[in-house]
Order: structure tokens, then C-alpha cells, then sequence
């Protein structure tokens, strides 16, 4: 029953790991086709925004895993809503990207964000909030080489100036525009922008440039017939307007906008209709018009206005003067309105703020250096004070390091009284030794040939003994040398110090000399390891010379500041290696080693 228990214990195991895998991968498949579709989006946004909107409409936004992610879905749809004509006054839809690109992206992101957030909010007419959003995304646009987005910016400024009534603002923004559009070499909407400019000229009654900009306008291909429609309306109500009026040519271009081209005519279009209409004699239309257009409900103050124009032109001077009255209490109301929301005064405002920022950002940077430089004075006043402290216990401690140089010196004098006597030693160990030597070889000339090698090897080993015994003797030495003054604070750096001075032979420098002092005593022994271990480095070489000479481990590590374990390693690791060699003097050289 256990293992039956177990078993389907492991089977709901396996099958939870399963679901959590294909949920996993299908979320990751997600995440990458939504990718997918929006490298596909952003590459036909410009050409067929209708295919790019239907993509995005197909991402499941639940697979869009990261912020990153989300945000440029956020800002991408905005852009197909923008690209298709289709007006959102929701700042939801943009929002994941202006949260995001605030600060993460490039410039190029920020630009782009700060554009299309400005476009919400100049459709859900907070002018204010719009123009802050363009002035930023201006900003982020300085020094781009996208010329095409630099114009549609300063096209989107002047679009609000022109809303707010503020035309000369709104020539300079579309005069940037259209110098940004030619450089992109984009001659549809350097065509739009130069109509647009026109009419704004017309606005200020600036006729000469006005009928300059419409002659080029005109004279071009029609490329949009909704923007051509609209740009002949414009030019109806400029020569109405103009000193040298011609009524009828506006009635013509009102009736050639809405006949063949299909416009719908505005509220303004038709009270420009009547009031050409009444210049030309016709106050029959003229009344018939603004009459549908009082009943429509629609912008008492401007049709007020337009019937002012119509009795005055009639001469009935008491009608026109209580028309012009209410137009004027109507159009104080609107300025007022206008004052309220004043896009000049939010530009300005936002170019304050951001002094005050900056000079905010400036005064906090001043503070830091000083609370910096306050913080290094304190760092070195405390520095003076512990140094103080440190120097006065530290010249304690240094006369009493002199007190005990002075013991650890009368001990020294000690052990070099004792050295004197030992190194006499040596010297008559090393003149047996040579002795030794020299009998070996003698004995060995005058040996026969058929006994010669058998005498040579005992010999050889009579000379090896003596030569560990003397070498033994010299570790015994050096073991005397280290050991005194142990007991005294100090001594055993000054006497191992000492100890290396007198055996100047073992130290590293003279290796070379030592080495040669062995190939001497020992038929060269050290340079047939080199020839026979010719990978061996210099140090290791020194520590064989050490082996050699018969110093225990203990001396070996204070000679050459190794620990014990590590001698033990090395003297076990070449002692294998040497009994492996494939040659004749493996066995001397093991007689010296062991």
C-alpha cells in the first residue's frame, strides 16, 4: 500500500513539473512572438499604419513579461492610434511608457514619448500639459538627424500656438517645421506645412507673404485632396478678407473645396459663403445662411460677428453697433478663458521651473562639496589626534625594543664566540674530506680492471657516508645557530639574521658557489641533476642542494620560509622523481637524497 502511495505520489509530481514546463515555454514563446509582431509593427508604422495598428491589436498584453516591454507596446500603440487619425484623450494608453522612458531608454525613446504624450493631451484639450510635453520632447530632440520627428515637434507647437490664437508663435514653429521637413526630404508634409503657413500669415494679414505661400502650395502636385480641400477654404477667407476683396473668387474656391474635392464646409467656411455672398449683392443667401447657422447652436460670438459684418455692410449701423457689443462681452469672456490657459505663459512657465530646478540642482551640489570638505577636515583633525596617540605609544615601544637589541646583542657575542670554535670544525671536516677525495681516486687508478668497479662503488659509499656526516655535523650547526636566543623577546630574527651572514654560502645569491662546492666534493653531482632534471627551476635546485647537505626539514624551512608540510611535499615529490630517472647515476644521486 506504501509503494502504491508513493508511486502516485511521484505521478502528481511529475505532472505538476510537466504543467509548470509547457506554462513556462508558452509564456516564453509568448513574450518572443510579441516581440516579433512589434518589430513588425514599428517596420510598417509609416507606410501602412493600418497594418501596424491591427498588429498590435492581436498582442495579448498578459505576455508582455517586462517593463521594458510594456512600455514600448504602450508607446507603439499610441503612435499606430496617432498615424491612423484616430484621437485618444486617455493618458492610460501612454502611460506605461512615459513612466518608463522617464527614466530608462535614449534620447531618441524620451523624444518620441514626450511627442505622443503632448498628442493626448492636446486631444483632451489640456493645451498647458501638451505644450510642456512638446517643449520636452524639443528637448530630447537637439542634435538627432531624425529631421522628419524634429518637424512634426515644432508642427505640433505651432498647431497649439495657432489654437490659442497666438499667431506670430505658431509662423516661427511651422517656418522651423517646414525647414526640418526639407531637410528629411519629406515633401508631403513640407507641401501641408507650407499651406498651413500660409493661412497663419493670412491670420496676422500679412497678404504679401500669405499669397506668396499659397502660390507655392498650389502650384504643387495635389498629394492629399482632404488637405488641398481644406487649403482652398483657407485661401476663400483670404481673399475675402484682403484689402483688394474678391467675394466671388471665394465663393468659386468654396464651391471647388466642397464640389470636387467633397469637403464638408465648417462653421466658418460657411459664414465666409455669406458674407461674400452679401458683398456680391445675394442677401437673400447671405440671410438664408447665417439664419441655419444661429439655429445649429453653434458659436454665438463668432456668427455675431459675421452678422455685424453683414447689417454694417447694409448700413444699418444700430443693429451692427448691439451685435458688435455682444460679440465684444462674448470675446472678453473668451480672452479671459484664453488667460486662464495661456500656452505662452505654460511654456514659460515650464522654461522657469526648470531654471529653478537647476539652480535648486546647483545649490544641492554646492552643499555636498561643503559637507565633503567639512567631513575631510574632521577625517584629518582626527587623523592629527590618533597620529599623536600612535607616536607617543610607539615611542614606548621603541625603547623597549632597544632595551631588548641590547640583550639580544650581548647573547649574540655569545654565539659568535661558540661560532668561531665551530666553523675551525668545519674547516678540518673539509680537509678530511678532501683527503678522502683524493685517496678515492688514487685507490681508484691503481685498481684492476676486473675488480675495479666493484671497489669504486664501496668506496663510493665510505664517501658518501662521510660526506653526510660531515654535512650532518653542519646541520647540526646551522639547528644551534637558530635555536639561540629563543628565549629572549626579538632574538630569533637578529640571530637567524646573523646565522645567514656567517653561512653566506646556503644563502640564494651564492648558489651558484654552492652548487659548485658540491660538484667539488660530490663527482659533480649537481650538474648531472641539472642535465638529468634540466626543468627543475633555480629555487627547487637550491632545495636539493639542501637535501643534499643533509638538513632536516626544520632547518630547511627557516632557510627557505617555507612551512614544514610543504618541505615534506617537496622532499617526497623529488625523491619520486629522482628514482624514476632513466640513467646511470639515478642510484648516486638517491644515496645523497635519502
Amino acid at each position: 500500500m506504501a509503494v502504491i502511495c508513493d508511486m502516485r505520489s511521484l505521478e502528481i509530481v511529475i505532472r505538476t513539473i510537466a504543467v509548470v514546463a509547457i506554462i513556462v515555454f508558452v509564456s516564453s514563446c509568448g513574450s518572443k512572438e510579441s516581440n516579433l509582431i512589434m518589430d513588425t509593427a514599428d517596420a510598417v508604422m509609416w507606410t501602412r499604419p493600418d497594418s501596424a495598428l491591427a498588429a498590435l491589436e492581436s498582442i495579448d498584453t498578459l505576455n508582455l513579461r517586462t517593463k521594458a516591454q510594456r512600455a514600448r507596446y504602450s508607446l507603439m500603440y499610441t503612435m499606430a492610434l496617432n498615424r491612423n487619425w484616430i484621437d485618444t484623450a486617455d493618458p492610460r494608453v501612454i502611460q506605461p511608457a512615459a513612466r518608463y522612458y522617464e527614466r530608462h531608454g535614449s534620447k531618441d525613446d524620451k523624444m518620441k514619448m514626450y511627442y505622443y504624450l503632448g498628442t493626448v493631451y492636446h486631444s483632451a484639450d489640456d493645451l498647458d500639459s501638451a505644450i510642456e510635453s512638446y517643449i520636452r520632447a524639443k528637448e530630447y530632440s537637439t542634435g538627432s538627424d531624425n529631421y522628419m520627428f524634429r518637424g512634426l515637434i515644432s508642427s505640433a507647437i505651432s498647431d497649439v500656438y495657432a489654437q490659442n490664437n497666438n499667431y506670430y508663435e505658431s509662423i516661427s514653429y511651422s517656418e522651423e517645421a517646414c525647414d526640418y521637413f526639407s531637410r528629411a526630404n519629406d515633401a508631403f508634409r513640407l507641401w501641408n506645412t507650407t499651406g498651413v503657413l500660409a493661412c497663419y500669415y493670412s491670420n496676422i494679414q500679412d497678404w504679401t507673404k500669405a499669397d506668396s505661400l499659397y502660390t507655392v502650395f498650389f502650384s504643387q502636385p495635389v498629394r492629399d485632396t482632404s488637405i488641398y480641400a481644406l487649403h482652398l477654404m483657407s485661401l476663400a477667407f483670404n481673399n475675402y478678407f484682403k484689402p483688394d476683396s474678391n467675394p466671388q473668387e471665394s465663393i468659386d474656391l468654396f464651391n471647388k473645396a466642397t464640389l470636387e474635392f467633397g469637403k464638408k464646409p465648417s462653421f466658418l467656411d460657411y459664414c465666409v459663403y455669406a458674407g461674400a455672398s452679401e458683398l456680391l449683392g445675394d442677401k437673400e443667401t447671405a440671410d438664408d445662411i447665417i439664419s441655419q447657422l444661429a439655429n445649429s447652436g453653434m458659436d454665438s460670438t463668432t456668427l455675431n460677428i459675421w452678422r455685424y459684418r453683414i447689417f454694417k455692410h447694409r448700413e444699418d449701423y444700430k443693429t451692427a453697433l448691439s451685435l458688435l457689443e455682444r460679440s465684444i462681452t462674448d470675446r472678453d469672456y473668451e480672452v479671459l478663458q484664453t488667460v486662464k490657459q495661456s500656452v505662452a505663459l505654460a511654456e514659460s512657465d515650464y522654461y522657469e521651473n526648470k531654471s529653478l530646478l537647476l539652480d535648486s540642482e546647483r545649490k544641492i551640489q554646492s552643499l555636498k562639496k561643503w559637507i565633503v570638505s567639512l567631513f575631510c577636515l574632521l577625517v584629518i583633525a582626527f587623523a592629527v589626534v590618533f597620529y599623536s596617540i600612535v607616536d607617543k605609544k610607539w615611542r614606548s615601544q621603541l625603547e623597549e625594543m632597544a632595551s631588548v637589541n641590547d640583550e639580544v646583542n650581548q647573547r649574540l657575542n655569545e654565539v659568535l664566540l661558540c661560532e668561531a670554535g665551530h666553523l675551525r670544525s668545519i674547516d678540518s671536516l673539509v680537509s678530511t674530506n678532501e683527503q678522502a677525495k683524493k685517496e678515492i681516486e688514487t685507490l681508484s687508478w691503481k685498481l684492476s680492471a676486473a675488480g675495479k668497479e666493484s671497489m669504486v662503488v664501496n668506496l663510493r659509499s665510505k664517501y658518501v657516508e662521510a660526506n653526510k656526516r660531515h654535512y650532518r655535523q653542519l646541520n647540526e650547526l646551522c639547528h644551534k645557530y637558530l635555536e639561540a636566543g629563543m628565549s629572549s623577546r626579538g632574538g630569533k630574527d637578529k640571530i637567524y639574521a646573523e646565522v645567514k651572514r656567517i653561512l653566506t654560502i646556503l644563502d640564494e645569491p651564492n648558489q651558484k658557489a654552492l652548487e659548485s662546492m658540491l660538484d667539488d666534493n660530490l663527482e659533480g653531482i649537481m650538474t648531472k641533476l641539472r642535465m638529468a632534471m634540466p626543468d627543475v627551476t633555480k629555487k627547487d635546485f637550491r632545495f636539493i642542494a639542501f637535501l643534499i647537505l643533509g638538513f632536516d626539514t626544520k632547518t630547511i624551512a627557516r632557510i627557505m620560509g617555507y612551512n614544514a608540510s610543504t618541505v615534506y611535499t617537496k622532499r617526497y615529490n623529488f625523491k619520486n622523481r629522482i628514482s624514476k630517472l632513466n640513467c646511470e647515476e639515478s642510484n648516486f644521486f638517491m644515496e645523497f637524497i635519502s
